[in-house]
């Protein structure tokens, strides 16, 4: 993903991994943006109406023209000499700052 991301490649992948615990950012996207030098980009998308599949993760599938919103955060930027301790600091940055998007996103959700 960084090759692609060096080649100018738009990039993007649920920041919970593929087995979970769901909402719990994992070190991938600290360790990309270390190694790539491109910031991570929080964001989230939330809709009014959808199906919910019964996996892990609680899958949504939007219902159509259902009303939907994406929510951006800052960027986080990782240095490229980041430490052990910097990039657990980043991870855990990266996951208030995901944790404030999907309130606000609950938020617009039920209101």
């Amino acid at each position: 993903m960084a090759r692609l991301m060096r080649a100018g490649c738009a990039t993007a992948f649920t920041i919970d991994g593929p087995k979970g615990p769901r909402h719990i950012a994992k070190m991938g996207a600290v360790l990309l943006a270390k190694k790539s030098g491109h910031p991570i980009v929080p964001l989230t998308v939330s809709v009014k109406k959808f199906w919910q599949t019964p996996s892990w993760d609680f899958f949504q599938i939007p219902k159509p023209f259902t009303a939907a919103r994406m929510i951006l955060a800052a960027p986080i930027h990782v240095p490229a000499d980041a430490n052990d301790a910097v990039l657990k600091a980043k991870r855990d940055e990266l996951q208030l700052v995901l944790d404030d998007l999907h309130r606000r996103a609950e938020a617009w959700r039920h209101s």
